[in-house]
């Protein structure tokens, strides 16, 4: 302890040559640095940013051939990328561009032996193959750990994990970490109640997961009058989390809910602090911009073996740059639609979001278990409903037509359950029309 005291208090210099010789102190570091960002004013925050700008644009111009032909192509110099107001200098990265140049875009002078491979789901219908290095990986590992500290449980008192399929497994337990994985694949059943006995014997504080499966837990817990089944925070990430679910988690396991933002190209990453007016995006992983849709367009600022600058990571949001009432000086994420695809556009220009869609549906809590809503085509959305009482179906029916304005043809299908995507992620909205239709 008292040698990472020192090493934390060292000149970055020296503490570059301590991190060469012992890897896991950059973790050390990444989390000190994370925690001490968290108060520094805007400026301090900005100058920061370009500092770490100049670094990875520089490094980019040497050692990795996408962007030293991208610049030579467009007669630009490294030196003219020395601020986030200059990044629009740059073209914007697609999915597609990746999966056509992923060669050209590994750095040269980062061995191919020494990369950690990662793949992002594919729901696109693009999967994409990733690069870190152990590095960058302890950062990621860094900045989740510091948001947990965001909800003032900590993250080594360990927590439960819903979201990672573990294939035939229905739990998993790493004793290193202290983390209880719970298959998703499961959540149904008697399943729930072999849930229920795992929680109970481990006792964790918190649970971290798709929202969309914490609110099952929660909802299964009500409908059976589980009462002893709490939590002193809920940490949701990967889906966008509905009001209606918010609300039912926060209620039935009495404790506060946190939204948390990322993607799996480390790219942008952001959580919720207590006061919950939206998500601090975290300013020492990446740049965000957004486009004319909208849409998150992120310049990572510690990934150098696979380096990401003005990627269209596609999640459509709304950022607020005013302080928070925490004391926080960092832009915050106060509103994430999701994917363009899901929101579902009238005829008439009219747009639902999965937040409008949500608070329509609140009040059939105890009739609805899950309803999802598919635009097939202009007029016409398909209502997918799990009924949890079948006699309400007539005024469940009837409140959706309600919200909808008459805007489309309405097909109600009544499930058993509805099926979630590839990566086990829970569609609450889904269109097939084309993007165009945005703008």
């Amino acid at each position: 302890m008292k040698l990472k005291k020192i090493y934390l208090g060292s000149p970055n210099v020296i503490q570059d040559i301590g991190s060469f010789l012992c890897k896991d102190l950059w973790y050390d570091r990444f989390y000190k640095e994370l925690k001490d960002s968290d108060y520094l004013d805007g400026q301090k925050l900005e100058d920061i940013q370009n500092d770490r700008l100049k670094k990875i644009v520089k490094h980019c111009y040497k050692h990795v051939p996408y962007y030293k032909e991208t610049f030579d192509k467009l007669d630009l110099n490294p030196k003219d990328i020395t601020s986030t107001d200059d990044l629009n200098k740059l073209p914007i990265i697609s999915r597609e561009d990746i999966n056509l140049n992923r060669e050209k875009l590994l750095a040269k002078n980062i061995p191919s032996r020494t990369l950690i491979a990662a793949y992002t789901s594919g729901t696109t219908g693009s999967p994409m193959k990733l690069s870190f290095t152990k590095k960058e990986m302890l950062f990621d590992g860094a900045r989740i750990d510091k948001h947990f500290e965001m909800t003032g449980v900590g993250h080594k008192k360990g927590h439960f994990r819903i979201g990672i399929n573990l294939q035939e497994n229905k739990w998993h337990y790493e004793p290193q970490y202290k983390v209880m994985h719970l298959n998703p694949g499961f959540f149904s059943g008697n399943h729930l109640q072999e849930y229920i006995g795992i929680i109970r014997k481990f006792k964790f504080g918190c649970v971290r997961g798709f929202p969309s499966f914490v609110y099952l837990l929660a909802n299964y817990c009500k409908e059976n009058g589980i009462k002893d089944v709490y939590f002193a925070a809920v940490v949701t990430t990967s889906e966008v989390l509905l009001p209606h679910w918010r609300e039912v988690i926060q209620e039935q396991f009495q404790c506060e809910v946190f939204d948390q933002y990322g993607s799996r190209e480390a790219v942008v990453s952001a959580m919720e602090c207590h006061e919950h007016n939206g998500m601090h995006i975290e300013p020492l992983n990446g740049i965000i911009e957004l486009n004319e849709n909208n849409e998150i367009i992120a310049t990572s600022l510690i990934s150098y073996a696979f380096p990401l600058l003005r990627y269209n990571v596609g999640d459509v949001a709304y950022i607020c740059k005013k302080k928070c009432s925490c004391g926080r000086s960092s832009a915050r994420i106060t509103r994430l639609v999701g994917r363009t695809n899901d929101i579902i556009i009238a005829k008439n220009g009219r747009i639902y979001d999965a937040s409008t869609l949500s608070n329509a549906i609140r009040h059939l809590h105890g009739h609805i278990k899950e309803c999802q809503f598919v635009q097939d085509a202009e007029e016409q959305v398909t209502v997918n409903a799990v009924l949890a009482n079948p006699e309400k179906h007539r005024k469940s029916k009837q409140k959706i037509r309600d919200v909808l304005k008459q805007d489309f043809h309405l097909r109600f299908n009544f499930v058993d359950s509805i099926p979630r995507s590839k990566n086990g992620k829970f569609k609450f909205i889904e269109s097939f029309l084309s993007k165009d239709h945005l703008t």
